[in-house]
């Protein structure tokens, strides 16, 4: 039990000193690609994930995408 509540107060202390690393973000479809590889290729430099081997589908975090689109 001890070692239960241990885990759980680190993982809450951990929460307040640093929230980002809890934050999955809101991710929105991009693009699709025909291998995991090319997807790998067309996300570099985002802040982007890339899902499936064959389609792959390229899905960018729509706060980043936000951010790149006032830049513009």
């Amino acid at each position: 039990m001890t070692a239960l509540a241990s885990m759980v107060l680190t993982v809450f202390t951990s929460y307040l000193v640093n929230p980002s690393w809890f934050d999955s973000g809101s991710y929105s479809q991009y693009s699709t690609h025909s291998t995991l590889e090319e997807c790998q290729i067309a996300k570099h430099g985002m802040d982007a994930i890339c899902v499936g081997d064959s389609p792959s589908h390229l899905y960018v975090n729509a706060e980043a995408e936000a951010v790149v689109n006032d830049l513009d």
